[in-house]
């Protein structure tokens, strides 16, 4: 049987997630299966280049599954009107606080998020 691999918290980091995607490679071969685990976006500074990464290995026909991390979840959320906040944080906040919720928005159209791609991944 051969083994299943996982990545999570990825967080925009995409030299990391290619150089994890070779180590997989070399381990278990081109088709090993993967799961990530989610936590696509945020933090690091390829955000987008991590999704798309993602969407072309999924549209090649990879052996990739997505899951939803929290900070997709409340990306998802904070992108909603009005905005949602995580009943299981340990603050009566949302993600962000509405100033800086307005200003990331801002920030995260400006370089090209889109909540749509997370969609478009067919995130669980």
């Amino acid at each position: 049987m051969s083994p299943i691999y996982a990545i999570g918290d990825i967080h925009g980091q995409l030299s990391m997630l290619e150089h994890a995607l070779e180590l997989i490679k070399a381990d278990g071969g081109p088709e090993a299966p993967i799961v990530f685990l989610g936590d696509y976006t945020d933090r690091g500074p390829e955000s987008c280049g991590v999704l798309d990464y993602l969407i072309q290995g999924r549209d090649t026909g990879r052996n990739w599954v997505f899951l939803k991390g929290n900070h997709d979840r409340m990306f998802e959320w904070f992108l909603q009107s009005p905005t949602r906040g995580d009943p299981y944080l340990f603050t009566d906040l949302s993600w962000l606080p509405p100033l800086v919720s307005c200003i990331i928005c801002g920030i995260a159209q400006s370089i090209g998020i889109d909540i749509g791609m997370l969609y478009f991944l067919n995130v669980s």
